[in-house]
């Protein structure tokens, strides 16, 4: 009996681990919301508060337009992400070609409006996609082994659930 209470209780861990899986649908299913979180601002507004900071957008003269196109270079970006974290194959490393692409996007929408202009952005920019490229490894990595351990759990309960059978 105290076997089968220990199997009951491996199960509820097993559950924990789907958290991962349930906030990554969450982020799917709002995505075509989040592609038009644009349309909650204003048309006609250059200059926005922000916790006691003052944005003024120059470049786009409308924080509209500032948004419409952050918008239409971060979910891409995300879905990107998300495509990279999630499937654990050789050709998902390519993804960091158009990971990189969107990462400079947002850098020179943002530096534009900024009025920082450089004739070598991205250099400046490399530190960034080499750190973001590093964090979407690292956290590869670390779904992979859950994953695999998930497995392990699994089939250990398996073979005890049958175990556990045959013993009665």
């Amino acid at each position: 009996m105290n076997q089968l209470k220990h199997i009951v209780l491996k199960k509820v861990k097993l559950k924990f681990h789907h958290k991962v899986d349930y906030v990554l649908m969450i982020v799917l299913i709002l995505y075509p919301i989040l592609f038009y979180s644009y349309e909650l601002i204003p048309k006609g507004i250059s200059k926005v508060n922000i916790f006691g900071y003052t944005y003024v957008s120059s470049y786009f003269e409308s924080i509209y337009i500032l948004m419409w196109t952050l918008v239409g270079k971060i979910l891409p970006l995300i879905a990107f992400s998300f495509i990279y974290v999630r499937i654990n194959r050789f050709w998902t490393y390519f993804l960091f070609v158009p990971i990189t692409m969107y990462l400079f996007q947002i850098i020179a929408v943002v530096n534009s409006d900024l009025q920082i202009v450089d004739s070598i952005e991205f250099f400046y920019s490399l530190p960034i996609f080499i750190f973001y490229c590093f964090l979407l490894y690292v956290y590869k990595q670390y779904i992979t082994k859950v994953k695999l351990k998930k497995d392990y759990e699994r089939e250990l309960l398996k073979t005890g659930i049958e175990t556990i059978v045959n013993e009665e």
